[in-house]
């Protein structure tokens, strides 16, 4: 923790950080050990329209309930000062991902920035921004379908994202998985910003 910040930053990197763990705890488990304890999972992953912010918004808000409370990002200690820290308790297998990922954004952030445009107009292109991901799979044309499998592909490869059959096995749509691996893509996209700005280091 180091640089000048404002409040505006202590309220953003904090939130981020928690939805981005909240999403990589949810593939803590092998899917075919779920039980009925887990529908909850399905139904978060599977249930959204995904045409609008508030999709993403009630998304991670679900996936932050569906943690232990015990196992959910904790202040320990923090210290503003440079160079100050925050120390969190956290799942270490969580953190370690979101960590790997986000230096693979730090690494590879401009073909990164110019692959998502490149989705983004795809998509607008294509029709496929206003669809309803929860219902709307079976209406994709093929060409529609071919751009959301080759997308999701190729960003889950350059981001180093390797849950995306997990996603798939949730969402059974892949325009749904696109979508969520976009909203991903923003949230480990400002992680990246506080790193590269000197402000943190994961």
């Amino acid at each position: 923790m180091d640089g000048e910040w404002s409040l505006e930053d202590l309220y953003i990197l904090p939130r981020t950080y928690i939805d981005a763990y909240s999403f990589m705890y949810s593939f803590l488990r092998p899917i075919e050990t779920f039980d009925d304890l887990d529908d909850r999972l399905v139904i978060t992953y599977s249930a959204h329209p995904w045409k609008g912010g508030f999709s993403s918004l009630n998304f991670y808000q679900n996936l932050k309930y569906i943690v232990p409370a015990k196992e959910r990002p904790s202040v320990i200690t923090i210290q503003y000062a440079s160079p100050g820290w925050i120390e969190l308790g956290v799942i270490l297998v969580v953190a370690t991902q979101i960590k790997r990922i986000v230096s693979c954004f730090v690494g590879s952030a401009s073909e990164l920035n110019s692959l998502y445009k490149e989705i983004y107009e795809g998509m607008h292109e294509r029709k496929m921004m206003k669809l309803e991901a929860k219902r709307e799979s079976l209406k994709l044309s093929k060409e529609q379908l071919d751009f959301a499998v080759k997308s999701t592909d190729k960003l889950s490869r350059l981001m180093g994202f390797e849950n995306i059959k997990q996603i798939n096995r949730l969402t059974k749509n892949p325009l749904a998985t696109l979508k969520i691996l976009l909203s991903f893509y923003r949230k480990i996209k400002i992680l990246a910003e506080f790193d590269e700005s000197g402000k943190t280091k994961l």
